[in-house]
């Protein structure tokens, strides 16, 4: 009964009608987000620190643990926001032959930019670091010369499970729900990329570029073509081909 009332609170106008619909979408995503962000952070925290790992894979455990989190918990969110067909709603329709092009056309378009964008942005504008750690430092990159097992983490993490539960939360349930709003586009495209680079921990500006880029390609994916699997692949493939520029 609980679960129904709290449903029937969390139900999407569709679409938006007046500012009080717009005002109303913008603070249930407000706190689905911030719940669902909360949860997964605690308590991919705890499991981690049950593990008995050491550090560096407990750091990686941490990520793929608050992925699944993630991902479990969006689907809960699409099935608060939408009376019917959710997962459908969610995902949107089946991926056309063109749909697929463009997203691994900007998934390849990106990789092969994004570093030496990066250089060039902080050759003009270098950043004063507050720590030594380097600015696209992330723990699975240790991993990549690592075992097999160790390897296999670091994809797992990197190119499959951060970018279907980052997917999910931007471009799915978050992206839709805006779309609602008298903004439409206007308004989910901005603040969908702005949530997204928030999530990321930079140290200098390159990198801010570069995946601004990214969730703004991303959200026009979403966009034009209706479908998140094409943002999925495009993620996904940009996400393993750094990591392959890494190695």
């Amino acid at each position: 009964m609980l679960i129904q009332l709290m449903r029937q609170g969390l139900l999407l106008p569709e679409p938006s009608r007046n500012s009080l619909d717009d005002g109303l979408i913008l603070i249930r995503l407000a706190m689905l987000y911030a719940v669902l962000a909360l949860l997964a952070h605690h308590l991919s925290i705890e499991l981690a620190q049950l593990s008995g790992l050491r550090i560096d894979h407990q750091v990686v455990l941490l990520h793929i643990l608050y992925a699944l989190i993630s991902i479990v918990s969006s689907l809960g969110v699409a099935w608060l926001l939408v009376s019917q067909h959710a997962l459908r709603w969610q995902w949107g329709n089946a991926p056309s032959s063109l749909a697929l092009f463009c997203a691994t056309l900007v998934a390849v378009t990106l990789a092969c930019v994004a570093l030496p964008l990066a250089d060039l942005v902080e050759h003009y504008w270098p950043a004063k670091l507050v720590y030594q750690q380097p600015p696209d430092y992330s723990p699975e990159f240790d991993l990549l010369t690592g075992s097999t097992l160790e390897r296999m983490l670091a994809f797992l993490s990197v190119a499959l499970l951060v970018p279907l539960a980052e997917e999910l939360i931007f471009r799915g349930w978050l992206f839709k729900a805006l779309m609602l709003t008298r903004g439409g586009l206007w308004l989910a495209l901005p603040l969908s990329t702005g949530l997204f680079v928030q999530t990321h921990n930079f140290a200098s500006p390159g990198p801010v570029l570069i995946i601004s880029l990214l969730g703004l390609a991303l959200g026009w994916l979403r966009w034009k073509f209706g479908s998140l699997w094409p943002c999925l692949l495009a993620h996904s493939l940009y996400n393993a081909l750094i990591l392959w520029q890494m190695l």
